[in-house]
């Protein structure tokens, strides 16, 4: 029995995507959504055989998924956007190796050593006022916030304006949300074009060296001819949006698996060293961005299912990470596990996050900061938790604690 058509964008699905994942899982790994194009990859077995193939299944974002006036999702067609906005997560050997050593080696090896002190002392800033009468606007006040602050230093902002920031990054991530219509997509689209004029005004101002921060580094590519100037200002766009979403999205998750689990409170309470795993199993659990696209470059077979060039596939992570077939108890929450780092919240291979130790290490100093803020929290019982709706990211639209 096939699932019900249009069960990817229910409301039900949107919060809690699990039961319809484990279903695809059993009956239809390759799921086609609908009469669209998109198939949903969904089997740990299958996402690493999509991702090992290369030649046939194209990193670079050719469509995006929308909703119809019925409802309905459909596929968008961006190939009109041009080659040039294909950088990093989108983009295929040889120019994603080249896009890669423009940011990679700044972004983690020269920032890293001075970043966890200074977002040690971000988070503690933040806590100390957002604290308001025993409670914590968790979203709002910390877990979007601690990221984009962290975010700025490392790229190397002028002047930064947190919120306006924020703002685009979150937009940038509704447009792969799926729930948009096509007005929707056409003021997000807007939105992203305001973010662009602005990333292009500092990347022209910035000196063209890698000590200034991501934004250096990106000039110099420029100025080397690794980088397009187009290529450079949608590798910033990339790094706005992904680095403030995947983040925000980690840290509220964490605050609510502690929130809602007094063993885990009081086990991470007792030995801080858990943050270790404890970070790992939120990022297997609950995987901030829930997959990526793949556009199919031939004709060729997934699984039992054919597919045709210009089809368009989504390796999801958060399916795959919770597959019975490779993981003992998936739908557990577990400290133990014996490879914590076995999981795809941050995909694999040659398109590896490239901020994925930054993100690791501001979820640990965040929860790390909210345990010295408290002797104990819990989900607010006035008001519920609540999920954005998007088939692409995981992140809390709404998340208040009460606060001991």
């Amino acid at each position: 029995m096939r699932a019900a058509p249009g069960a990817l964008l229910d409301p039900a699905t949107l919060d809690d995507p699990y039961p319809f994942l484990a279903w695809a899982r059993e009956h239809e790994p390759v799921f086609q959504v609908d009469d669209t194009t998109l198939y949903l990859v969904t089997t740990w077995d299958l996402v690493m055989d999509a991702l090992t193939r290369i030649d046939d299944f194209s990193s670079n974002l050719n469509a995006l998924v929308y909703t119809d006036d019925a409802g309905r999702p459909g596929l968008f067609d961006m190939t009109a956007l041009g080659a040039n906005t294909q950088t990093l997560a989108t983009a295929d050997p040889p120019a994603h190796s080249l896009h890669r050593r423009a940011v990679f080696p700044n972004l983690v090896e020269r920032k890293m050593a001075t970043l966890e002190s200074f977002a040690a002392d971000a988070a503690h800033d933040l806590l100390a006022a957002a604290i308001v009468d025993g409670r914590l606007d968790v979203t709002t006040r910390f877990a979007n916030r601690l990221p984009m602050t962290v975010l700025t230093e490392v790229m190397g902002f002028p002047d930064p304006d947190v919120d306006t920031l924020i703002s685009y990054a979150f937009d940038g991530t509704q447009l792969i949300s799926g729930t948009n219509t096509v007005d929707e997509m056409a003021r997000l689209s807007e939105r992203t074009g305001e973010a662009m004029a602005l990333l292009t005004r500092w990347l022209a101002e910035a000196p063209t060296h890698p000590d200034a921060g991501v934004l250096g580094a990106v000039a110099r590519g420029v100025s080397d001819g690794v980088l397009t100037q187009e290529e450079a200002v949608a590798t910033l766009i990339i790094l706005l949006s992904a680095g403030g979403e995947s983040t925000a999205s980690l840290i509220g998750n964490c605050v609510r698996i502690l929130a809602e689990n007094d063993a885990i409170e009081a086990a991470l309470r007792t030995d801080r060293a858990l943050l270790v795993p404890f970070v790992e199993e939120v990022l297997r659990f609950e995987s901030p961005f829930r997959g990526h696209f793949r556009t199919v470059r031939r004709a060729t077979v997934l699984g039992d299912v054919e597919l045709a060039p210009g089809d368009t596939l989504f390796l999801m992570w958060s399916s795959a990470n919770r597959d019975g077939a490779y993981y003992e108890a998936p739908d557990e929450f577990r400290l133990d596990r014996e490879h914590p780092r076995d999981h795809l919240a941050f995909g694999r291979g040659i398109h590896l996050c490239v901020g994925a130790p930054l993100a690791r290490r501001e979820a640990r100093v965040a929860v790390d900061a909210l345990l010295d803020a408290s002797n104990a929290i819990a989900l607010d019982p006035e008001r519920p938790p609540a999920y954005v709706p998007s088939i692409a990211v995981r992140r809390h639209d709404t998340l208040t604690i009460t606060v001991e």
